[in-house]
């Protein structure tokens, strides 16, 4: 391959970073760095462009950069004859952003979130009788809110946790799975 590096220049382009959503902020604030952001240029502005500026001037570890084209907007204006025109924003260019994490921040994010998780269930167990789990859970970080929902899943798909028909622990279900079935086979619901 080539060797392709943009000469060094001085960039005459905007680059306009987007405003950030909820989690993304949620995001910044536990773990210190985003893994997407979305910026505003011209349409002209290619990949390589908004990489190495990115690079150069603001020393982003760049991954991926991928853009998309929007037209502009259509509006309605009167002239000063009073007269009705229609006049077209200029169009702009939104470019996604892809950043490699910190060597470290990925690792001090999964301690924080086992921290939390491990924290959670112990809260969630003491908290049972009195049915304010789901609130405290309402209240936790997004993070951990997927890490929970992952736990969750895998209990699911590994059979743990007794969760449909029936109660007991993994011994209780792997003997109905065992028996035979009595009323011969199917069990459909609707009889057709």
């Amino acid at each position: 391959m080539p060797w392709t590096r943009l000469p060094t220049f001085f960039p005459n382009f905007p680059l306009r970073m987007l405003p950030l959503a909820p989690e993304q902020l949620q995001q910044l604030r536990e773990t210190g760095w985003l893994r997407e952001v979305a910026f505003r240029t011209e349409p002209r502005v290619n990949k390589l462009e908004i990489a190495s500026l990115l690079r150069s001037v603001y020393g982003l570890d760049v991954e991926r950069v991928n853009t998309i084209n929007y037209q502009g907007k259509k509006k309605r204006v009167i002239d000063q004859k009073g007269r009705a025109k229609w006049m077209r924003q200029t169009d702009w260019k939104k470019a996604y952003v892809m950043l490699r994490p910190p060597p470290d921040a990925a690792a001090e994010a999964a301690a924080r979130r086992a921290e939390a998780v491990a924290a959670f269930g112990a809260a969630r167990r003491a908290d049972a009788a009195s049915g304010a789990g789901r609130a405290r859970y309402e209240l936790l970080p997004l993070a951990v809110r997927h890490a929970l929902m992952g736990k969750r899943a895998g209990q699911a798909a590994g059979g743990g946790g007794g969760g449909g028909g029936g109660g007991g622990g993994d011994e209780a279900g792997r003997q109905r799975r065992q028996q035979p079935r009595r009323d011969g086979g199917g069990g459909e619901a609707g009889g057709a």
